[in-house]
């Protein structure tokens, strides 16, 4: 079983992270639909407004789980290992994979291994089988991210998104690192405020 609650592809750790520092924490919405019972959703705690997020689809259930520590997620990346052709039928309004198809993609999952998980190409009407390999935690790829934005400022290289990217993870900037602080925008307000923290 997972140490982790809740896992992100690396493309999406900066968004988590930023949801994270900014909007309440990650809620994890699960699947209520009999049809669709694996799914699952993710979005921040709360709004722009600080309201609490409404559900992202009738399908999610209304007891989401909110997660608010880097540490609790796990990032990984993907690669595929594996597609083939599978049969689809019609099931009311939806597309839907046969029986056969369901069972086949189900066995290919397995036999790639923990942490498998499949996709559909809809241009090619194939399922693509996915390996993950995990990179630690949201918290661990934070600190390794801004381990490499602090070297992209000393070679004086930092691009406009870098330092817009730096101003999103202030809040996981330690407090005595004033170089990264000076980078992120920390007003000197801000950082008295952490410093008696």
């Amino acid at each position: 079983m997972s140490k982790y609650k809740h896992s992100c592809h690396i493309d999406n750790a900066p968004k988590f992270a930023g949801w994270i520092a900014h909007r309440g924490g990650v809620t994890n919405w699960h699947s209520v639909n009999l049809s669709n019972p694996g799914a699952s959703w993710s979005s921040p705690a709360k709004a722009k407004d600080g309201t609490p997020m409404p559900k992202p689809t009738w399908q999610a259930g209304n007891e989401p789980e909110v997660i608010t520590k880097a540490e609790d997620i796990e990032v990984f990346t993907a690669k595929e290992v594996k597609r083939f052709r599978v049969g689809i039928r019609q099931a009311g309004f939806m597309l839907k994979c046969t029986g056969c198809a369901s069972r086949r993609i189900r066995a290919a999952v397995a036999k790639a291994g923990e942490g498998a998980y499949h996709e559909f190409d809809y241009s090619t009407q194939e399922a693509v089988i996915m390996q993950t390999t995990s990179l630690g935690s949201l918290k661990d790829w934070v600190k390794g991210r801004l381990e490499a934005l602090r070297k992209a400022i000393e070679a004086e290289n930092i691009s406009y998104g870098e330092v817009a990217e730096l101003e999103g993870l202030a809040p996981f900037i330690d407090k005595d690192d004033v170089q990264l602080l000076q980078w992120a925008g920390v007003t000197e307000e801000e950082y008295e405020r952490r410093q008696a923290e």
